[in-house]
């Protein structure tokens, strides 16, 4: 990154010039590796630093005047910046991708030699980091983190849903394991909250459990058992999209406003 910076320095450029080469090229140039690893500190600074310099046109290093911070820079076109890229923050965006494709494609050859060694009986969101980890899993646990924290899953059959620790009551932001206790630490599977029969949710045992407010949420669930018509599976829906896909731009900028 600084050998281009170095050699586009020489050059009598326009702002519009590097602000083009700094959105397209010199924050693109790690992409890979962000997409891999979690980048100590110290490398996303110095690669913020390497772009903001080369805007300014400072020498690398060098002490200077800087009309606006490079975190003013990094906001939206919309509001006021200029929408040059936050590297910590992309970092961590890239890693939610690896995360998501880890849930969503659980055939991947990658994914099953992950399984066999991380989360082979157990959600990949319940692992726990330990000292003999990989650091490239330990990376996609970073993501993992972001993934389930913006994340819910949608009600097929209530099978494979844990009632108390997975997110999957709309318009709630984090699980419900608080509300567990020895009254009805015999209900597990959100399946143990529907009428076969019916596909409709069990309203006399789910208000018999939950604060009303929960329990008007989980009411409002449309389930999908004995729809022989419907081929959905178990699915994770992204919150931060109108399709409930993943987007790297929808976790950077909700990373953006959590600053």
């Amino acid at each position: 990154m600084e050998s281009k910076s170095k050699g586009w320095k020489s050059l009598v450029l326009p702002q519009i010039c590097r602000a083009v080469l700094n959105r397209v090229v010199l924050s693109s140039i790690l992409n890979y590796l962000m997409g891999c690893f979690l980048l100590p500190i110290g490398i996303t600074n110095k690669i913020d630093a390497i772009q903001r310099d080369f805007w300014w046109g400072k020498d690398s290093g060098g002490r200077g005047f800087y009309p606006r911070a490079w975190p003013y820079l990094c906001k939206p076109i919309a509001k006021g910046g200029l929408g040059f890229r936050n590297a910590h923050r992309f970092n961590l965006a890239m890693l939610a991708k690896v995360a998501w494709r880890l849930i969503k494609e659980p055939n991947a050859l990658w994914v099953k030699s992950m399984r066999s060694k991380y989360f082979r009986n157990k959600s990949p969101f319940k692992t726990k980091i330990s000292s003999n980890n990989s650091w490239t899993w330990k990376c996609i646990k970073k993501g993992l983190d972001l993934v389930q924290q913006y994340s819910m899953w949608e009600v097929v059959n209530g099978q494979e849903i844990n009632i108390w620790d997975d997110k999957w009551i709309p318009g709630l932001d984090s699980t419900i394991d608080y509300l567990k206790n020895s009254s009805n630490n015999s209900l597990v599977k959100m399946a143990d909250l529907i009428i076969p029969e019916t596909s409709s949710c069990n309203l006399p045992i789910i208000f018999s459990v939950f604060p009303t407010d929960i329990a008007n949420k989980i009411r409002t669930i449309h389930i999908f058992v004995g729809d022989h018509q419907n081929t959905r599976t178990h699915q994770l829906r992204w919150n931060l999209t109108n399709n409930g896909e993943f987007t790297v731009k929808s976790m950077y900028d909700k990373l953006n406003e959590m600053e």
